[in-house]
């Protein structure tokens, strides 16, 4: 579709097809194809002066840029996209989506007090337009581990469920995969560790099964978080083995953020003395 598009002199819809392709190229895994993808829509839907969709493709672009730790680059891309959705009769959507981008970028640059900020603003959005079934299935996960990580673990529960609950109606395995995780982070919060480690093992169950390797390996990354928090015995040796599975599937992806955070764990494990 996209090369009629291109042979016809459609732009939008050589736009539309972009967006389309970058978003599915992501789930699939390839990430630089999905940026430049979603550069080139970003990149269309601007010489055409049509906002909602230069929004739309900024918005999955700093999703990428984020999964690959290109974090301030997404930063700007998401920004880019807020003084443009603001424009716009649809702005509600966009806005939340946005801020649940944002929310999660700043968690994974570990960033606590930005993302709880930006996960705030999402919801405010959220009280003015009304509830939006994909906009809180994409905003409560990020929303949820945002406030666990600020200390308020029972704001932290409450919108992990609310996320459980959105991603069930919505019929996602991709949603209930980010819902589960987050709920993992705020009961591991809260010292609840078999919750939280049954959390991780049906948040990974989902993203195996659509496959979305990205998300297989960020809930090992967690996974090992957990076991070197609780630091039971065996927790090191089963945090080394969820690390050894994870950072090889980070460099594959081009995830190189991820990958040296794996690194950087398993470096800290063995210099931890062991125990019996």
């Amino acid at each position: 579709m996209a090369e009629h598009a291109r042979r016809a002199g459609a732009a939008r819809t050589l736009a539309y097809c972009y967006s389309y392709i970058g978003a599915t190229e992501y789930l699939q895994g390839k990430f630089a194809d999905s940026r430049a993808s979603l550069e080139r829509s970003a990149a269309l839907y601007r010489e055409i002066n049509t906002p909602s969709g230069e929004a739309m493709a900024l918005q999955r672009l700093g999703v990428v840029r984020t999964a690959v730790g290109e974090w301030d680059q997404a930063l700007a891309d998401l920004h880019r996209a807020l003084e443009i959705a603001r424009g716009y009769i649809l702005q509600g959507h966009s806005l939340m989506r946005v801020y649940a981008t944002l929310a999660r970028n700043r968690l994974e640059a570990a960033d606590f007090h930005a993302a709880l900020g930006y996960a705030e603003q999402g919801l405010a959005i959220e009280e003015r337009h009304g509830r939006c079934l994909i906009c809180g299935a994409l905003l409560y996960p990020a929303t949820a581990m945002a406030y666990a990580k600020n200390g308020d673990v029972k704001a932290g529960r409450r919108f992990a469920q609310l996320a459980c609950e959105s991603a069930t109606e919505c019929g996602s395995r991709f949603f209930f995969g980010l819902a589960t995780q987050a709920t993992a982070m705020v009961e591991a919060m809260d010292g609840n560790w078999t919750e939280a480690f049954t959390a991780l093992d049906r948040a990974e169950r989902s993203f195996a099964a659509i496959p979305h390797s990205y998300e297989v390996a960020r809930t090992c990354l967690f996974r090992a978080y957990l076991h070197m928090q609780r630091h039971k015995p065996q927790d090191l040796a089963a945090a080394a083995r969820e690390l050894g599975r994870a950072a090889p599937i980070f460099a594959r992806l081009g995830a190189s953020a991820s990958a040296t955070q794996a690194k950087s764990m398993l470096l800290q494990l063995r210099t931890q003395p062991k125990r019996s």
